[in-house]
């Protein structure tokens, strides 16, 4: 249906030609065919592909095919539907420009194929589509080694198109991000001031922004919220010289504030991002688990 799209033939070609040249792939393909490059696959399952034995065997249990066949459609057809309605937003623009009611400066033009990948860009970091750059041939590797790293690089480099050079793209990030922030966000306070569940204000507990009933911790941020901690840590540390204070962290067992360091924080991150069987062996040397 989006390939052959109706309402706005045409668009697909627009995209293919963007993911293909620029690597900007915000549609996940609900199988992959024996050949094409890893990366492609869809993270969040273990890329079920078929020339490896795990993810072949694991893609036969009839939980996981529902599961990645309802999330590859749902998360398909939002972001193609807003990937349309920013293109007629932007065809609108362009009929204003060629009737005069809106005036290009000097030297100024307006490409909707290049805004289109601006937004494509932001588009695939915002759903966890992250383009790996020059690390994308190995990506198989990095998938062995850290879960869905496309995934992590989209929730960690998100925020830097709310400063986008190409004000199309920096007025959708703002409208977007405040609409998400302000949505969950405004939920969660609302539960807390009507008594319905406590919520953790310490920006740099594990625990921040999380809704607490008893020994239940329920996060409704999708996984932004542990990058928002991790940075929240990391400028802590960085400041600490010119403030004076020390950077402190919070226990979200103990509720105990505790001394950061830069070793630990960033040696904590990164078991918190280790793939299954990485975790497996950690846990194994290690005598502990996460």
């Amino acid at each position: 249906r989006i390939i052959h799209d109706p309402e706005e033939k045409g668009l697909y070609a627009i995209y293919d030609a963007i993911q293909a040249k620029q690597g900007r792939d915000f549609l996940r393909p609900f199988e992959m065919a024996k050949g094409p490059a890893q990366w492609k696959g869809v993270e969040e399952f273990g890329n079920l592909i078929k020339d490896r034995l795990i993810p072949r065997l694991t893609a036969l249990i009839p939980t996981i095919k529902w599961s990645n066949r309802a999330f590859v459609t749902g998360i398909n057809s939002m972001s193609w539907g807003v990937f349309k309605d920013f293109y007629r937003s932007q065809l609108k623009i362009a009929e204003k420009y060629a009737s005069g009611q809106l005036k290009l400066k000097v030297g100024e033009t307006f490409d909707i194929v290049k805004n289109m990948d601006a937004y494509a860009t932001m588009l695939a970091d915002w759903t966890g589509r992250a383009s790996l750059g020059v690390l994308a041939p190995a990506a198989p590797i990095l998938g062995n080694v850290l879960y869905a790293p496309r995934y992590a690089l989209g929730r960690l480099i998100g925020p830097r198109h709310l400063f986008s050079a190409n004000p199309y793209v920096r007025k959708e990030a703002w409208k977007d991000g405040v609409m998400f922030v302000g949505t969950i966000g405004g939920a969660v306070l609302l539960g807390r001031g009507l008594g319905f569940w406590d919520v953790e204000l310490n920006k740099n507990s594990a625990d921040f922004m999380k809704i607490r009933v008893g020994n239940l911790h329920v996060d409704p941020w999708g996984g932004a919220q542990q990058f928002v901690v991790f940075l929240s840590r990391l400028t802590d540390l960085m400041t600490a010289p010119l403030t004076g204070k020390p950077a402190m962290g919070k226990s979200s067992v103990t509720g105990a504030e505790y001394p950061l360091n830069a070793a630990s924080l960033l040696e904590s991150f990164l078991k918190s991002k280790q793939a299954p069987l990485i975790g497996l062996i950690s846990e194994y040397m290690t005598g502990k688990t996460w």
